[in-house]
């Protein structure tokens, strides 16, 4: 992986190198050695692991008493994982529900829950910033919403990481709190349907992704509030078929299962008018990009010649949004079994992947995380766990999971292992190889003691 991502900084050819890490992902297993059962919570609804060490993992979820949260050390290779968390508490007996967590930014002394509240008939939806040391809640934000869906911190250069952005329940706008303050600071307004995700981009500190219930990806500059901070919208529209190509000036066209999309070639296109518009204010932030005058112009010239539009058709709810490393692309996918990756200097889609297999089987909840190389994807899907190469729209690894689907996933931040909740019990995926390839003698890590990860801190 490390091999990969040098070669691209130093302009070198990756497909070699590419397939190597194609042939990686083909090897991830279940390791039933590194799975344990939860000896507090009953069914599993979140986890999060702390960046970027990942010795810590945290998991909400129910108990018979409501909502409880644990912490447990991350299940080490030739080490049994022990049943006993290193911190738990329950938190508001029978009727508080956990829904989502997020470590803070490169710190392990504060994390952060979404909560479910419930008073006789009125129900409304609190955000708690916690103190990892005392496990206790320290701040917390009352929103008139039935809960909340997602939460998301930034963790990009020059950001601020006490700038919460929350989709709450049934709602169509993203709110954003500041835990320094303790208040609400304002609302992101753009999609016509419910909120599902929110996503902060990687590189960028002022910019936020986020998908509702109408297959929409949104793109936000949260420097602004209301309407006027949306600088890209990512749907359907965006498809470029081959007769659009021809009349665009020779643009690419839209891959399904690494074939060109003939779906939407005999719709009747239109240019989008407020294309320039976007485009400027996109151009404007950068996104992380080595932007040059040049290079800003090229891809205004490119970006013009995308903006064809084709009718709006087959809308399925997009569920989970994620960013690539770099920040130029973005990846969603829906109920309707449907993987979708988007250009963020456009808005158009660039590949879309659909696995008929998946059609009949029992919905679940979906989840997607993208690799450090910027080239795969893992998407926990239907029953199913499936790796993604986003830049052919292909299926590179898939495996069908025993137990129907799993309540959370995530990826370790170094280790690109696949932890898994389904249940009780909590699960390692890892590669038939040990050890990391293109790791050299001096990245080995170093022993972790857990007993002293945990930090004091002072707010």
């Amino acid at each position: 992986m490390h091999r990969l991502l040098a070669a691209r900084e130093c302009g070198e050819d990756v497909h070699g190198l590419d397939d190597i890490s194609s042939e990686r992902w083909t090897k991830l297993q279940p390791d039933p050695s590194r799975s344990f059962q939860s000896s507090i919570i009953n069914h599993v609804s979140a986890i999060d692991l702390d960046t970027p060490a990942g010795q810590l993992l945290l998991c909400a979820g129910q108990t018979t008493f409501g909502g409880s949260l644990t912490v447990h050390a991350y299940p080490q290779r030739d080490c049994k994982p022990a049943d006993e968390p290193l911190e738990s508490s329950t938190r508001n007996p029978a009727s508080d529900g956990i829904r989502c967590v997020k470590w803070f930014p490169n710190d392990a002394a504060i994390f952060v829950t979404g909560n479910t509240r419930q008073w006789n008939a009125r129900q409304w939806a609190e955000v708690h910033v916690w103190d990892s040391d005392c496990f206790k809640s320290v701040c917390n934000f009352r929103l008139e919403h039935a809960g909340v869906r997602a939460i998301d911190l930034s963790s990009a250069p020059g950001a601020r990481p006490e700038l919460i952005a929350t989709a709450p329940e049934l709602a169509r706008e993203i709110r954003l709190l500041d835990m320094s303050s303790g208040a609400s600071t304002h609302c992101l307004q753009a999609h016509q349907a419910v909120v599902n995700d929110v996503r902060w981009a990687p590189l960028h500190p002022h910019v936020l992704g986020s998908c509702d219930d109408d297959g929409v990806v949104c793109l936000f500059d949260v420097r602004r509030s209301g309407r006027s901070a949306c600088l890209l919208k990512f749907d359907h529209s965006r498809r470029i078929g081959t007769y659009e190509s021809n009349v665009a000036g020779g643009g690419e066209n839209v891959a399904v299962n690494g074939r060109l999309s003939s779906s939407h070639r005999s719709k009747r296109a239109r240019v989008s008018k407020n294309a320039d518009a976007q485009i400027g204010r996109v151009a404007t932030l950068g996104l992380g990009c080595a932007w040059t005058p040049q290079w800003g112009g090229r891809c205004a010239r490119r970006a013009r010649a995308s903006t064809l539009r084709t009718t709006k058709d087959d809308f399925k709810p997009a569920l989970n949004v994620r960013f690539s490393t770099d920040g130029t692309q973005i990846v969603s996918t829906t109920t309707g079994t449907s993987f979708r990756v988007w250009d963020v200097t456009t808005g158009r889609l660039i590949s879309e992947f659909h696995d008929p297999s998946l059609y009949g089987r029992r919905r679940g909840r979906q989840f997607t995380h993208m690799a450090s190389d910027g080239i795969h994807s893992v998407w926990a899907v239907r029953g199913c766990l499936q790796v993604i190469d986003v830049q052919d729209g292909m299926m590179v690894h898939s495996v069908e999971l025993d137990k129907g689907g799993f309540d959370a996933m995530l990826l370790h931040p170094l280790e690109e292992e696949v932890v898994c909740a389904h249940g009780s019990e909590i699960c390692v995926w890892s590669y038939e190889n040990s050890a990391r390839e293109g790791r050299g003698d001096g990245d080995s890590e170093a022993e972790v003691d857990i007993a002293n990860v945990l930090p004091r801190v002072r707010l």
